[in-house]
């Protein structure tokens, strides 16, 4: 029996309202814990902001190809069904060691990307992946995307 929870946002004061209630206290039933989670998820949401990190040559070459051939399937596939898969390799750069003494910078740091979010009224950078999006469409990814990583938490007091 799982017990990742089923998880679904349909806007950013859901995501604010739960990662509150995860930060007051919660159980990881996953790989990482809730500060590794923020930290990844605030690197994935400041990317179509400010620009993704450039891969090295190889890697741009694979990403170009994923791009051009299931890269808008894929996002459409992603965002219609509200689902994530897992297992998916991501960049390491977004990979944190555990560190449950930095939770509270963490999550303080993430409110603020969510808000900055939120205000943007900037480009949206291409995907490397899923190539050119408006900034809904960059919107419903974030929230795919955080669903599917804080699904493997559980909050204490719920």
């Amino acid at each position: 029996m799982s017990l990742r929870r089923e998880l679904t946002y349909d806007d950013w004061d859901q995501v604010l309202s739960d990662l509150r209630k995860l930060a007051a206290g919660n159980t990881p039933h996953g790989k990482w814990n809730l500060t590794q989670s923020v930290k990844h998820l605030n690197d994935w949401l400041t990317f179509p902001m400010d620009g993704f990190p450039q891969a090295h040559i190889p890697i741009r070459w694979m990403l170009a190809a994923m791009r051009l051939t299931v890269g808008k399937s894929t996002l459409k596939k992603i965002i219609s069904s509200r689902k994530m898969s897992d297992g998916v390799p991501t960049m390491p750069q977004t990979v944190y060691a555990d560190d449950d003494q930095a939770q509270a910078a963490a999550v303080s740091q993430i409110e603020g990307s969510i808000e900055r979010f939120r205000s943007h009224s900037g480009p949206i950078h291409a995907s490397p992946i899923f190539g050119e999006m408006d900034k809904h469409t960059a919107e419903q990814l974030q929230l795919v995307h955080f669903a599917h990583h804080l699904s493997w938490l559980t909050p204490n007091n719920d």
